[in-house]
């Protein structure tokens, strides 16, 4: 399945496609420590090429086809606030926010708007999200947007494998 492809519209923000113009905000935002730490693959430091790669029409490609990767925006001003997206391939949520956007409610909210996108316009059964160990902050975006902790999961990290906190929401029991 190929999906569409369009901007969600939340009350303050603007989920929609990566473009060229977004190039120097990534590497500055998922650059610091305190971000990078948390997201499971992404590597440190990260680069301007590593932007690069990311904006990549092939490697987009690739993902469009799998999944919906958007850049979240603030829809009064248009900053670049961090990433989210949905893999169809494992119906797997993951997001990230720039240290200087923590704490308003941005990540919950772009959280839900996903969600709704996918639960009613693609009609997944579930999603799920794998959280670091000690991201309380994370688990607190999840609880809000109406996933429940499961237990743990294996997953593929930065440096090899480990266990990520593993959150799941069923489409049944979802709420818009």
């Amino acid at each position: 399945m190929i999906p569409i492809y369009r901007p969600i519209e939340t009350v303050r923000l603007v989920l929609r496609p990566y473009k060229r113009a977004d190039l120097p905000f990534i590497p500055a935002l998922i650059g610091d420590w305190d971000v990078a730490r948390w997201l499971s693959r992404a590597p440190f430091p990260y680069t301007d090429q590593d932007a690069r790669d990311w904006l990549g029409i092939s490697r987009r490609i690739r993902w469009w086809r799998r999944g919906l990767p958007y850049v979240m925006t603030r829809r009064d001003d248009g900053a670049v606030l961090g990433g989210i997206g949905v893999s169809f391939d494992d119906n797997e949520i993951g997001y990230w926010m720039g240290k200087p956007y923590w704490g308003n409610g941005y990540a919950t909210e772009a959280v839900r708007g996903i969600t709704e996108r996918v639960f009613n316009r693609y009609g997944l059964k579930y999603l799920w999200a794998g959280v670091m160990p000690g991201n309380d902050k994370s688990c607190r975006v999840l609880e809000r947007a109406g996933f429940g902790w499961q237990g743990t999961r294996r997953y593929r990290l930065r440096d090899g494998e480990g266990d990520v906190l593993y959150y799941r929401l069923e489409r049944d029991v979802w709420s818009e």
